[in-house]
């Protein structure tokens, strides 16, 4: 009998020795001792029993093995609050422009990938450049709609040469990305100046023909639902969420209804919102991890969600605090 359970603990282990081992390949992971890769297989052993325990519940939303696997939940929550894989520096209320508000949304749901206004997703790394993802997505969504052209521009130009207010990979705000790209005349094609996840001199002036020039940029009424839903009807909205909780750490796809909190760390893109016929009302959001991570690089965040209101100003800041410093480029 004993034999038997020690075969069966053996066994156990070496299916999840060959999945850290497909793991580390996927996600080019490399650690520098044998000591070290050690502890993350035993971290990773302990997600995985995260995982199948969430799963069992049979929630909203699934868990899976994502690149973030190795990590426990401090380590991701600090990964994510130093930057990489955030960098969002939130905005005092003073500093944001006068509030659009509106309470006349021109449609009941809309998906913005589905009518191919949206670029493939893209991958910020280990800097906190999430912001500038955030600008670039809202400016290549609003100007496709408006033109009907959909072209990839350049993360890295913000990263490189936005630099009076913003500051790389050490984080940045959405509004102040729009203002760099008011005053420079547009951004260089993301072919002419590639994503590089590290900051480095200015190199705009050698790109040519600049692209997806935007006239001025509006904030969003914060914490205000009829607003927001009417700013996505129109196009995407550049939008700061929280996104160090273990939540984040291991989605694979569904409604997100788990607790994530509202101290903003990261600038992400509303590309959409809908109603799942089994999950109910959502947010369609596109991150900056990857196509994958989540379900093919997007999440699907609850809408309407009473349980996780966060009130401020008699209305609620929304999952994940999404509804608190939504902003749109005007083209």
């Amino acid at each position: 009998m004993l034999f038997v359970l020690f075969a069966a603990v053996f066994a156990k282990d070496l299916v999840i020795e060959k999945q850290f081992y497909q793991f580390k390949q996927q996600f080019g992971k490399n650690y520098s001792t044998w000591e070290e890769h050690e502890m993350r297989l035993g971290i990773f052993k302990e997600n995985l029993e995260k995982i199948a325990q969430h799963n069992s519940q049979k929630l909203s939303w699934t868990m899976g093995v994502t690149q973030f696997s190795d990590m426990t939940p401090q380590e991701f929550t600090h990964y994510i609050k130093r930057g990489n894989g955030g960098g969002y520096v939130p905005l005092r209320d003073s500093e944001r422009k006068t509030p659009v508000k509106s309470f006349n949304a021109t449609c009941t749901e809309v998906d913005w990938v589905q009518e191919g206004k949206i670029t493939p997703v893209k991958n910020q790394g280990q800097c906190g450049s999430c912001w500038s993802f955030s600008t670039t997505g809202s400016i290549e969504g609003r100007s496709a709609i408006k033109s009907g052209t959909l072209a990839s521009i350049s993360e890295q130009q913000l990263v490189d040469c936005d630099t009076s207010k913003d500051h790389g990979c050490n984080g940045g705000l959405m509004d102040y990305g729009f203002q760099y790209v008011i005053s420079s005349g547009g951004l260089c094609s993301e072919v002419a100046y590639p994503y590089e996840a590290k900051q480095g001199t200015c190199q705009s002036s050698t790109c040519g023909t600049k692209f997806d020039a935007i006239s001025s940029y509006e904030d969003v009424a914060s914490c205000d639902q009829d607003s927001l839903e009417a700013a996505v009807c129109a196009g995407p909205v550049s939008i700061a969420i929280e996104a160090d909780q273990s939540s984040f750490q291991q989605y694979t796809g569904g409604v997100l209804t788990g607790d994530c909190g509202k101290n903003l760390d990261h600038g992400v893109l509303l590309v959409g919102f809908g109603t799942d016929s089994t999950y109910g009302d959502y947010w369609k959001v596109k991150n900056s991890w990857g196509s994958s991570w989540g379900e093919e690089g997007y999440i699907r965040l609850c809408r309407n969600c009473q349980k996780n209101k966060r009130w401020i100003h008699n209305d609620y800041a929304g999952q994940c605090g999404l509804m608190m410093q939504p902003s749109y480029p005007v083209v």
